[in-house]
């Protein structure tokens, strides 16, 4: 028992939880987005496909700034001062979302979200990596949390208030979140943002750079976890944004409800982060994402068949703690096969091969929900987890660095 409780322990918290708190902000941001797309549709009478290019345009957004956000932080060696231009960048683009005119400039104003909510993960994860040498699947786990912490109080709070109000007032609730958070994190974390052993923080030059990256991309089994990763986070882009959809037209829920059950699935991610990176620390990355994966396509599948309102919110509960308890096993697992000074590097290109599966799919949800309706849309992200399980075999457990516990 004591070894457990051990594992839970870390050298100066503060970083991690603050890092934890600038992640709920910028998921904030992404969960109220979600919650927003019923009631923007019902407004400007949008189809289901202009939704899927809604989130189209949010995923070129994030494709675009993973392309940048590595080769910033590994170049520069600064970490926080990104994060902090992330939060406030963020929380301004969803003060201009509420008051967006027309199609082109919630396009716009999506892929400004999207790009600064990414932007965020790079650095955040150099940082974390760089401030805590040991109990990777641990911390980034915590971190994780944060993001179903953002994602379960900003729909819930999103709900009342747009059922009280108007959507637009539901937008700049996490404005204020992220704003304020840009600015704790620029009072206390930009002091800790120095390299060790140094007075100022020293990056790679781009040669070295350029010869890391290419390191990455020649390496097969870092491909094929990204490719893995690519159809998890697509599935759970289908699920984020077809769930409320669902319940909105065929379920005729409320905003209020529709928050409910969006936090509902995010607590489930939010207890299910730091258990599922501590136990891929203990019992390996494959095990626990595989038994992941497999529990997330059954209860995908359970849920097509539920009609009762009080089933499907326990089934999003499960359906949240399954898929999220993926994430810091994912994240550990390319933190383990790359070099610590390639970290942020290796977060890019995780996420521009995520976005390129993440373009596609929300044009083609929305295709196939106008044409053969909502309910064959879960059908597919069934089938998407099931292949991500397939690719998962193929991917070897790495050793954990020297250090690591």
């Amino acid at each position: 028992m004591q070894k457990i409780l051990a594992a839970f322990k870390l050298r100066d918290p503060g970083p991690a939880f603050g890092m934890l708190a600038g992640h709920a902000a910028t998921h904030w941001m992404i969960g109220v987005f979600y919650i927003l797309l019923p009631f923007i549709r019902e407004e400007y009478q949008f189809t289901y496909l202009q939704i899927g290019w809604l989130l189209t345009s949010f995923e070129a957004g994030v494709l675009i700034f993973s392309l940048v956000s590595g080769p910033v932080v590994d170049m520069s060696g600064r970490r926080v001062v990104f994060q902090v231009c992330a939060l406030a960048v963020g929380g301004l683009a969803m003060v201009a979302f509420s008051v967006a005119p027309n199609f082109l400039s919630f396009c716009f104003l999506a892929a400004l979200v999207g790009g600064m909510t990414q932007f965020w993960h790079a650095p955040a994860t150099a940082f974390l990596s760089f401030y805590y040498t040991s109990n990777w699947g641990y911390v980034v786990g915590l971190h994780g949390m944060g993001a179903n912490i953002g994602e379960a109080i900003g729909p819930l709070v999103a709900g009342m208030v747009i059922a009280s109000t108007t959507w637009q007032m539901g937008a700049l609730v996490p404005a204020a979140a992220s704003i304020s958070a840009a600015i704790m994190l620029f009072i206390f974390l930009i002091p800790k943002d120095i390299n060790k052993g140094e007075e100022q923080p020293r990056g790679m030059s781009f040669e070295q750079y350029l010869r890391g990256f290419v390191s990455l991309l020649r390496n097969f089994d870092v491909i094929i976890l990204c490719c893995m990763m690519g159809m998890r986070s697509t599935a759970q882009l289908l699920i984020r944004t077809f769930v409320p959809l669902y319940m909105r037209d065929v379920m005729g829920a409320g905003a209020s409800l529709i928050g409910t059950v969006y936090a509902v699935m995010h607590i489930g991610g939010m207890i299910a982060n730091p258990i599922g990176g501590l136990a891929s620390d203990n019992y390996g990355r494959k095990p626990i994402l595989i038994l992941a994966l497999l529990a997330a396509t059954a209860i995908i599948l359970v849920m097509t068949f539920v009609g009762n309102e009080i089933l499907f919110v326990i089934g999003i509960g499960f359906l949240g703690f399954t898929l999220y308890a993926t994430r810091p096993v994912t994240q550990s697992w390319i933190l383990d096969m790359v070099p610590q000074k390639l970290h942020a590097t290796s977060v890019a290109v995780r996420s521009v091969i995520q976005s390129f599966f993440g373009l596609a799919a929300p044009p083609i949800g929305g295709w196939v929900a106008d044409s053969y309706g909502l309910l064959m849309v879960f059908y597919g992200i069934a089938i998407l987890l099931l292949m991500a399980n397939v690719l998962t075999i193929f991917v070897p457990e790495y050793k954990k660095p020297p250090g690591a516990t």
